[in-house]
């Protein structure tokens, strides 16, 4: 199943290199001490796909810190906005969308109705503590 998503996980990477290149530069540089860990030649380590799951606010305190995690909803859904309550914003991310975003930020969503799956794709903290 991994396998089949390579091409819109190398997708991910080449947006988030474009868009936030200082960020995805940091992540880079970490990942590139272990190679053998990462997801094909990208900045992520790993891939969370959570199936119609409502988070409660949390941090993502497993996450290298000081760069980002990209979110992919998918499925027929309503609802479900990623909510930041520092920056009191609720993101109304749908099917197709792209969300890079600070999971060190207190996060969550708020309900929804349908069928929702979310890809979150990161780089493990402690990822380097791996070795070869």
């Amino acid at each position: 199943m991994l396998s089949r998503n390579k091409d819109l996980i190398e997708l991910v990477d080449r947006l988030y290199s474009e868009h936030l290149p200082n960020h995805h530069a940091i992540q880079r540089a970490e990942v590139d001490k272990v190679p053998r860990w990462r997801l094909w030649d990208t900045a992520f380590t790993t891939i969370y796909i959570a199936k119609n799951l409502r988070s409660c606010y949390h941090t993502d305190s497993g996450n290298l810190r000081g760069v980002m995690s990209a979110l992919m909803p998918m499925g027929k859904f309503t609802g479900g906005e990623l909510v930041i309550p520092r920056w009191r914003i609720a993101i109304a991310y749908k099917p197709g969308d792209l969300l890079l975003f600070d999971p060190q930020e207190l996060h969550g969503n708020l309900p929804f109705k349908g069928k929702r799956l979310s890809a979150a794709c990161y780089c493990e903290r402690r990822i380097a503590d791996c070795g070869e």
